[in-house]
């Protein structure tokens, strides 16, 4: 009976010790599996599984971000390990393999790393002044056996720097002109032209366009149209943008435009003559005058010259002015311009407005009509003057100041054109009744009696 009794008692531990441990095998199995159903990563080679079984071993609370950074800014590369106990946490630079910090210490010379614990559980490197040299992959490693890893890269970039090139390109007219900018920057950049006046690029002569991409601008055929400023714009999508001006210079000959063949004025009055031109390199000038006095040359402060305001073709016009006109004011203005290259000339015909008063007097009524008459001038073809026909006679033709009239009045020269003196009255005769004199007839009186 005893025998029995053991037995049986034997039988049912056996059995609730096989109970339990199906009990407890069941029970970790599903907890293992409903914590392996969703995984806090899928990289599981490298995130460590919360297990708990394990209550000492580190994880990874979250991945290690990839990081871009400017140069000379400052990167943060942020690694989360949770549960860490006495287990320590280093950075490695993996391109050279260097452990650059261990725990908190920074083991590296490079006076530009550091690193600080942040609530307990996050590790930061920072890389200050960040240089093209620290751009790689960094390695966050828990000193774990086997040991566990994170990686991440640090991407540095450096806005577009242009390098060198000219500022000034001159060529002679037809020949080609090659322009070219040279920039540096991580990514590279794309060099983009344009013209500073907004206006269309002329590549050749079927060729316009609006902007030009790549690092030289080649130019056929150079003209005046080609010449001026040209703006290379270097960009790689981290900005600054940086441009850099550089001018165009095409030699050519002067071009001489914009006189009035024909101007009238009366004496008295003022005037302006200008003419535009276009010439580079810049030319000799002078204002030329041609009429019965002769051939003269005008002095430099007689006229003025500036420049057409936002015109890169370096456009000038030349302006003489004058006022209070005399006789020989008018005649044949020539304005000259003359380069290395050769030169050219405008010419204008000043030419007097005059007006006749005629009287018809009565011994009752006076009658006065006035009729402006212009003189009629056939202009005869100008003469081809050479710069130097004039330029050598020391400017004795002239005397008079800027805006002023530019001759002498004649008057005071010739007695026979001064105004005649009053008549006396034992010189005058009285009136008969009724008379009705001509001013022809008192003009030939008035001149026969001072012999004139």
């Amino acid at each position: 009976m005893a025998r029995t009794v053991t037995s049986s008692s034997l039988g049912l531990t056996l059995i609730g010790l096989l109970a339990l441990m199906l009990c407890n095998k069941s029970t970790a199995t599903v907890y293992y599996q409903q914590d392996l159903a969703v995984p806090r990563y899928p990289r599981s080679d490298v995130i460590l599984e919360k297990n708990p079984f394990l209550q000492e071993t580190p994880f990874f609370g979250a991945p290690l971000q990839n990081v871009t950074a400017r140069v000379g800014r400052d990167a943060r590369l942020a690694c989360v390990v949770e549960n860490l106990g006495h287990f320590k946490v280093a950075w490695v630079y993996q391109h050279s393999g260097a452990v650059l910090t261990v725990s908190s210490q920074v083991i590296t010379k490079n006076p530009r790393i550091s690193v600080t614990s942040e609530q307990r559980s996050t590790w930061v490197l920072t890389i200050h002044n960040v240089t093209m040299a620290d751009k790689g992959e960094y390695m966050c490693q828990v000193n774990t056996d086997p040991p566990r890893k994170l990686y991440g890269f640090l991407q540095v970039v450096e806005p577009p720097v242009l390098e060198g090139g000219d500022e000034e390109v001159t060529v002679d007219m037809g020949q080609r002109a090659a322009v070219t900018c040279q920039a540096r920057g991580t990514p590279e950049p794309t060099i983009r032209w344009i013209r500073e006046d907004n206006n269309r690029i002329r590549i050749n002569d079927t060729a316009y366009v609006s902007d030009y991409v790549g690092a030289t601008l080649l130019l056929e055929d150079a003209g005046v149209a080609t010449a001026g400023g040209y703006l290379c714009i270097a960009s790689n999508g981290h900005p600054p943008s940086v441009s850099r001006r550089i001018v165009v210079h095409v030699r050519h000959p002067p071009i001489i435009g914009g006189a009035s063949p024909e101007l009238k004025a009366a004496r008295g009055s003022s005037v302006m003559l200008r003419c535009r031109f276009s010439a580079f390199p810049y030319p000799d000038l002078a204002w030329l005058r041609d009429n019965h006095l002769g051939p003269q040359r005008l002095r430099h402060e007689y006229f003025t010259v500036t420049r057409i305001r936002n015109d890169e073709r370096y456009t000038h016009e030349m302006t003489l002015s004058m006022r209070n006109l005399v006789l020989s004011d008018f005649g044949l203005y020539t304005c000259l311009a003359r380069n290395d290259l050769g030169q050219a000339q405008a010419t204008t015909m000043l030419t007097e407005e005059i007006t006749t008063t005629t009287t018809t007097t009565t011994t009752t009524t006076t009658t006065t009509t006035t009729t402006t008459t212009t003189t009629t001038t056939t202009v005869p073809p100008p003469p081809q003057y050479d710069y130097g026909d004039y330029y050598e006679q020391g400017d004795r033709n002239l005397t008079a100041s800027l805006l002023a009239n530019t001759s002498p009045d004649e008057s005071t020269q010739h007695p026979r054109l001064a105004p005649p003196q009053p008549l006396t009255p034992s010189e005058v005769s009285p009136p008969p009744e009724e008379i009705n004199i001509s001013t022809q007839q008192l003009s030939f009186r008035y001149y026969h009696q001072y012999n004139c």
